[in-house]
């Protein structure tokens, strides 16, 4: 089974909660087709409005970047969640398939303070 990571840096989780742009890097043991999909759970949205999905190659040992951006409206939401002192996480989920038809799905969620905002 393929090894998948993906990772969020602080440097880009201030730049997601400042513009709405999220970049995943993600790295496989194996020449994979990585499936990355971010969900960002605050009050007041759906889980459906708030969903992006990207699809890449990665090749063995090297990383590749899922860039995703939420649209102006889900940017409201997250702005106006954030100062109202909500908690917004961000649920990332990296699907690996390898050639042979193998699996490996991992997941994670990063937190989103209104002080990245600053």
């Amino acid at each position: 089974k393929p090894r998948v990571r993906s990772i969020v840096s602080a440097a880009q989780r201030r730049v997601f909660a400042a513009t709405g742009r999220l970049a995943v890097a993600t790295s496989c043991n194996e020449r994979c087709t990585a499936t990355v999909v971010t969900k960002v759970i605050m009050p007041g949205v759906t889980p459906r409005q708030a969903r992006s999905t990207r699809i890449q190659a990665v090749n063995a040992g090297r990383t590749g970047l899922a860039r995703m951006a939420l649209t102006a409206r889900q940017l409201a939401a997250l702005r106006r969640s954030l100062g109202a002192g909500n908690a917004v996480q961000v649920a990332i989920t990296t699907t690996a398939v390898d050639r042979a038809g193998n699996r490996r799905v991992t997941s994670s969620r990063i937190n989103v303070i209104a002080a990245l905002l600053r």
